[in-house]
């Protein structure tokens, strides 16, 4: 008898090794009952909703859902914290906020989980398993068949990353042109169904925000001054930071271009007081379990360090800056846990606060936020490439102090692919994660901003798997791959595929280092290449109906295609009309395909003006670009990498009547304009004129000229009336404030274009300025018969050290 028992307790545990068959749906018919805790949690209602509707579409079978008690009669799939899951072996007390468990229980089957969301995500594993996918806010993947079944072994599984947000940008586009709520909807159960669990934006909140992404604030990065207003600047300078000439300076905006004195011990004060009133307010009438427990406390964007006696003491101690900010951080983590040992704080490693102090360690109650080195990094290969080997070291660098790790990651961002690029980041995906798993990051923020009506290639592809992998990063990233390009491009997947396939390769092979910030043109996008992936994309489009989702998706894959052609016409236009396509048909074909991709989800006012996000009037605007001629390069820099080099003229022109200066017909300059600033009055013109203010606020030579404060002061002036190339070294351009101006600032240029976004501590926005500049009149040149004038016509933008600049 003992030895029959023995065999009998094998065969069972054998059972739940090999797994048990479970049938949801038998022959279009109801196999089982869904049964639910008589008080569901909302994710555990919303998980019960999904299994039932998502089996109707597959099969027709309408699954009832009971609330437990209820006599079903036939198996049951038992959803949640529920007494028969307690009763098979759960213990939802160990069960982590998003873990889930599934446990076949005889006929019937479990799905439980830690409570908010760990059974949703339990019941979502098995959808998959079902073929059921969620692939982008407008397409699900739903197989049809009459019978539904699988083979259920007892899991237990929590998501590989705590926190997982992927930057897209898309609710500051959909908030500005007002899409309609059952889209946002849609947009929120996307995320959810794919384990996206935090905030990109203070404008909307997924419908899940997990414990580790809640970050309560808005902003919810770069926080210095929620904590220490910059209004206090006026009355309490010495709470900001000193620059190295001794004088302190007010943040240029909430978010960036300043710091704080972090060694002041009033500003520490008045930062733990700021968390305390949040803490406070941000609980009240909320139950325990609502309570955000996370803040951020990190240094603006593009950060000032603080160059006061006190600091670069510390500094000097500590061996860099980041000894200042920890200490810092520090008296308010170990401060604030004596009220609230929940909290966690979060700060950064990012910019001019990468570098490992020598002394201080992070307080147990902080988490760390890691920036990759984005900016002279290379995106497109995986952090083990030898082109991000300073990551990589930093990466381990970090993993060594067994800190809370996560990280802000960087993909190529839709603001600085211009002009765009056929590319995709794909293969960095899997083994990113994988490599930083073994450091030790837990959270994951992943900036990539799509553009609104030039997307990135196979953006929404890369946003399906790395969410997966976030959850779940045993999965297989190229089986998740074929499960998007079937369900998202239908009866043109192959031909996706093949394009998808091409682009890996040829991203994959280039032989340079590609930073993010100042991408090249990819050595395989030449015209005959761009022309078979034109004509792939166009076979591909005809296999699926014209009136489809599949084929407006196909055609967005040609966006990126089209808007290079027609930027970089120079290169690519003459092949295109060779094979029959003029520049007119392609500007056509590309006008109606951006707005086509901008309407696609019939948004309220598309053409809305907004300063955060791209709509129609910007598409619009950037068209009516196109059918300008493109500016020339100057014969004395033809021979610079363009990589290296940024031209603007006419374009950029900001003519100011009001103070007589025009834009004018000019034989001299290479494209027939100019820029003139001419003033009726001499006593404001020559070369040793210096104009006043009459209040005495600001005094200018008018052959002064200067770009984001730098400049320089041409004398003597050359005597033949032509234009002359001049330079200003060593310019950093700054957000917002990239104007070329002289001539008492009434010859202005705008240069914004040129601006990248960086990390505050590398030199990509560091370059030479070259103008090319004439002064005319008597003022300028004795005995000239010419009126007073001072001319621009071209700026060009190399950078320092360049050594492919003609003399002439």
């Amino acid at each position: 008898m003992k030895h029959a028992m023995i065999i009998l307790l094998g065969f069972l545990c054998g059972m739940q090794v090999l797994g048990a068959e479970f049938q949801f749906v038998r022959n279009g018919q109801p196999a089982c009952a869904i049964v639910l805790p008589e008080h569901p949690s909302e994710f555990e209602q919303q998980a019960a909703e999904d299994m039932q509707s998502f089996l109707r579409q597959m099969s027709g079978a309408e699954i009832r859902i009971l609330a437990e008690g209820t006599r079903s009669g036939s198996p049951s799939v038992y959803i949640g914290q529920t007494s028969f899951a307690a009763q098979n072996g759960a213990d939802f007390v160990k069960l982590g906020d998003e873990e889930y468990q599934i446990i076949p229980a005889g006929r019937d089957l479990i799905v439980t989980g830690g409570r908010p969301i760990g059974s949703f995500y339990g019941v979502w594993k098995l959808l998959n398993r079902l073929g059921i996918w969620s692939l982008s806010m407008e397409q699900d993947v739903v197989p049809k068949q009459q019978n539904a079944s699988l083979n259920i072994k007892s899991e237990r599984h929590a998501p590989t990353f705590s926190s997982r947000v992927i930057y897209d940008s898309l609710p500051i586009h959909y908030k500005a042109v007002k899409i309609s709520p059952d889209w946002l909807r849609r947009y929120g159960l996307y995320l959810l169904r794919n384990g996206i669990n935090g905030r990109q934006h203070h404008l909307y909140s997924p419908p899940y925000v997990g414990k580790m992404s809640d970050i309560p604030h808005s902003p919810l990065h770069h926080t210095f001054c929620l904590y220490v207003p910059r209004r206090l600047f006026d009355k309490h300078p010495e709470y900001f930071a000193m620059d190295s000439k001794g004088k302190r300076r007010k943040p240029e905006s909430d978010l960036a271009r300043g710091g704080l004195c972090l060694s002041n011990p009033e500003v520490a004060e008045i930062t733990l007081n700021s968390l305390r009133s949040m803490i406070k307010k941000h609980r009240a009438g909320k139950p325990r379990e609502k309570w955000p427990i996370l803040y951020d406390i990190s240094p603006l964007d593009l950060a000032q360090v603080c160059c006061c006696p006190k600091c670069r003491a510390i500094a000097e101690e500590e061996g860099g800056d980041p000894g200042v900010l920890f200490r810092f951080i520090n008296y308010v983590a170990e401060n604030i846990r004596k009220e609230y040992p929940d909290i966690i704080i979060r700060t950064t490693a990012y910019g001019k606060f990468s570098d490992l102090p020598k002394k201080t360690r992070l307080a147990d109650n902080v988490v760390l936020q890691l920036a990759d080195k984005f900016v002279t990094g290379d995106c497109f290969k995986p952090l083990s490439h030898r082109f991000n080997a300073p990551s990589r070291k930093m990466f381990e660098m970090w993993a060594k102090q067994n800190y809370r790790l996560t990280l802000w990651d960087y993909w190529n961002m839709s603001g600085y692919c211009n002009p765009p690029r056929m590319e995709v980041i794909f293969d960095t995906i899997a083994p990113d994660f994988r490599y930083l798993r073994k450091c030790g990051v837990t959270g994951m923020f992943i900036e990539a901003e799509k553009h609104e009506f030039k997307p990135q290639n196979f953006l929404d592809l890369e946003y399906f798997v790395a969410s997966q992998l976030m959850l779940d990063l045993d999965q297989d990233p190229e089986q998740l791959a074929d499960i998007f390009l079937k369900g998202y491009y239908g009866a043109a997947a192959p031909e996706m595929k093949k394009l998808f396939n091409q682009l890996r390769e040829g991203v994959k092979k280039y032989p340079e280092l590609q930073p993010g910030m100042r991408t090249k043109i990819w050595d395989y996008m030449t015209p005959e290449w761009l022309w078979n992936t034109w004509t792939l994309l166009e076979k591909a489009a005809a296999k699926v109906p014209a009136d489809s989702r599949y084929r407006r998706r196909v055609q967005d894959e040609t966006l990126s295609l089209l808007w290079l052609i027609l930027e970089q016409r120079g290169a690519y236009l003459k092949y295109f009309n060779e094979k029959g396509l003029s520049r007119e048909k392609l500007f056509e074909i590309c006008r109606e395909r951006s707005l086509n991709h901008l309407k696609r989800y019939d948004a309220a006012r598309l053409n809305y003006n907004y300063p955060y996000a791209k709509t129609q009037y910007h598409c619009e605007m950037e068209l009516n670009r196109l059918n300008l001629t493109p500016l020339p390069v100057p014969p004395k820099f033809a021979d610079v990498d363009p990589v290296n080099l940024r031209v603007f003229g006419i374009y950029q022109y900001q003519p100011l009547q009001e103070y007589n200066t025009f834009v004018v017909d000019d034989p001299d300059s290479p494209t027939g304009k100019a820029l003139m600033a001419t003033d009726a009055d001499p006593a404001k013109h020559g070369a040793e004129m210096v104009v006043r203010d009459p209040k005495g606020k600001w005094a200018f030579r008018a052959t002064q000229f200067g770009l984001c404060g730098k400049g320089i002061t041409i004398d003597p002036v050359a005597q033949d009336e032509k234009y002359h190339w001049y330079k200003i070294p060593d310019v950093t351009l700054k957000p917002k404030y990239c104007w070329f101006w002289g001539y008492i600032w009434h010859l202005q240029i705008v240069l914004d274009a040129a601006y990248q976004i960086d990390d505050g501590a590398s030199k990509e926005n560091l370059w030479d300025c070259w103008f090319s500049v004439k002064f005319t009149g008597p003022a300028y040149v004795p005995g000239s018969k010419k009126k007073n004038a001072v001319w621009v016509d071209t700026v060009v933008l190399t950078r320092p050290g360049e050594t492919k600049i003609r003399r002439r």
